[in-house]
């Protein structure tokens, strides 16, 4: 049995989804919890405004450079790395655009990384 935290809201088919969520293959997935702050939803609010503008110079960079972190992602689109990131779990909800390789690298911590690759 799958076990949900209580304090993220779930919904497969809302009939009207807050703009605090994005479809994906599994339905609505939520871009703030519930139990965030009011501003965590008004950010979440705008994503909308500049997502596609990330998810093409994320894919371009891929393209043009192959597989990568999200921190060299970062350097080499001026993103920062949070920006990134956030792209990246979208991209991967299909019409997928991107891919996580097996392979990890060490990010500026130290500690390993997901290398991501572009579908083309």
């Amino acid at each position: 049995m799958r076990r949900t935290n209580p304090a993220i809201h779930w919904s497969r088919q809302p009939k009207d989804p807050p703009t605090s969520v994005r479809q994906g293959v599994l339905g609505f997935v939520p871009r703030a919890r519930t139990s965030d702050p009011l501003t965590s939803h008004e950010a979440a609010a705008h994503v909308p405004e500049f997502s596609s503008h990330h998810h093409g110079l994320i894919h371009a960079a891929l393209v043009e450079h192959g597989d990568a972190t999200s921190y060299e992602i970062a350097e080499r689109t001026g993103l920062d790395q949070v920006q990134v990131a956030r792209r990246m779990i979208e991209l991967e909800v299909p019409p997928a655009r991107v891919v996580r390789t097996a392979a990890t690298r060490p990010g500026p911590s130290g500690r390993q990384c997901t290398v991501w690759r572009a579908i083309r």
